[in-house]
């Protein structure tokens, strides 16, 4: 099962940063992302800017089973050579609008 949401970056800092790669942690187990696009990565954004970053995850079972507990995405990034990891939570929501 492909999961492959939108996700958008906010870069509010005052340097460029390179987005390495992003994963998927979801029931226990980390997914690593697969994008469409073998070039996708790295990817370079520059200070004050936004971008949408491909990511797509194959998961093991069902999108709403596995988002049945709290998901985090994780991107890393390197900012002036420096490792970093953005975190966001994931929770799910009602499928209904």
């Amino acid at each position: 099962m492909h999961y492959a949401p939108k996700v958008q970056l906010d870069n509010t800092g005052n340097d460029s940063l390179t987005i390495t790669k992003a994963e998927l942690v979801a029931r226990g187990g980390t997914y690593a992302n697969h994008p469409w696009q073998s070039t996708s990565y790295p990817m370079k954004l520059g200070a004050k800017e936004t971008a949408g970053i491909e990511v797509r995850f194959d998961l093991v079972e069902p999108v709403h089973r596995a988002f049945e507990e709290t998901a985090i995405l994780r991107v890393h990034y390197s900012v002036g050579g420096k490792e970093q990891i953005a975190i966001a939570t994931l929770v799910r929501g009602s499928l209904r609008d």
